[in-house]
């Protein structure tokens, strides 16, 4: 969380990157962060990485989050 807290205030401060860019720099920065010292030893969802990402292309994208 803290990268992703990061890397939003740089993208706050540089308003003119294109969201393919800023999807780059999530998997750049913030993906190796989330799977640092996991192994694969098979198929495995991996739902809190997922819940991560989404979280983030929701506050990229500008969606609001409704709870149920």
């Amino acid at each position: 969380m803290k990268a992703i807290f990061a890397l939003n205030k740089y993208l706050h401060r540089f308003t003119n990157i294109y969201v393919r860019h800023k999807l780059k720099l999530f998997d750049k920065l913030v993906l190796p962060i989330l799977t640092y010292g996991c192994e694969v030893w098979g198929f495995h969802t991996a739902n809190s990485i997922e819940r991560v990402h989404l979280q983030f292309c929701k506050r990229l994208l500008g969606v609001k989050m409704y709870s149920k």
